[in-house]
């Protein structure tokens, strides 16, 4: 009886021991890193698809810090994206806007040029994406990694399988060009999302991201809420709308 006793008591200690060692190792971890407060990215898109390869977006964003009460950037997206071969496309973007750097907001540009792959089964979507990214301004020390020069990678899945709903996950690294190499890596970013179906030209997504500066001193983690709201427009529908519309008159001559 003794003797289980003793064995219980340093299976406790051992426990107790255990649990200040992981404290111990992530209160580490928290004091070399800095948390900005929580952020809110909220944007809207519309979308449309002019042919069975080419499709282009227009989508303005805007982002808040300081606890969601202030705004760090405003701008807007001009896309394309170009359908390749069955899993392969091309994609290419402008982005323009401001940002804040604390006394006034200064304008900000960048192009991107990338190609993707994707694969669909019955429950999920396999998604690569790599893009390279080049900053109107790329001498300028810029802290917000979607606005400087960078190679940008990117990998996702989403689960299909619920009606009218998707949830996706992805998984980014930003390389640049460093002081020690070439193209080391600079960033990383997670993000984790809902994505449902209002009816079928409307979605909206909530999600959520974390992101991570790992050459900054000190390195710095981002923590920010995800909303968006999409809206699909047929213009190909639209305009075999038309043809139809005019074809009976044709005939009627």
């Amino acid at each position: 009886m003794l003797k289980s006793k003793l064995k219980i008591l340093a299976n406790s200690e051992s426990m107790t021991r255990s649990k200040l060692l992981l404290i111990f190792l992530f209160g580490s971890t928290f004091c070399f890193g800095q948390y900005r407060d929580a952020g809110l990215w909220a944007s809207f898109s519309l979308q449309s698809e002019i042919n069975k390869k080419l499709s282009i977006g227009i989508s303005p964003e805007i982002r808040l810090n300081e606890n969601i009460s202030q705004v760090t950037r405003a701008f807007i997206d001009y896309g394309a994206q170009y359908k390749i071969h069955k899993y392969l496309y091309a994609t290419a973007t402008w982005r323009g806007g401001q940002a804040n750097t604390g006394e006034y907001f200064e304008t900000r540009r960048r192009l991107q040029l990338g190609l993707g792959s994707r694969y669909k089964t019955e429950v999920f979507v396999f998604s690569l994406q790599s893009r390279w990214q080049l900053s109107s301004s790329p001498n300028r020390a810029e802290t917000d990694v979607d606005f400087k020069s960078t190679w940008r990678n990117k990998i996702g899945v989403k689960y299909t399988r619920v009606k009218k709903t998707n949830f996706s996950t992805t998984f980014e690294l930003f390389h640049q060009e460093g002081r020690v190499e070439t193209l080391e890596m600079s960033d990383w970013r997670w993000t984790a999302s809902v994505e449902r179906k209002i009816n079928k030209r409307n979605f909206i997504e909530v999600g959520y991201l974390i992101q991570k500066n790992i050459i900054a001193s000190p390195q710095e983690l981002d923590y920010v809420i995800l909303l968006s709201y999409t809206r699909e427009i047929d213009l190909k529908k639209k305009k075999k709308k038309d043809e139809n519309e005019v074809e009976p008159s044709t005939g009627n001559d």
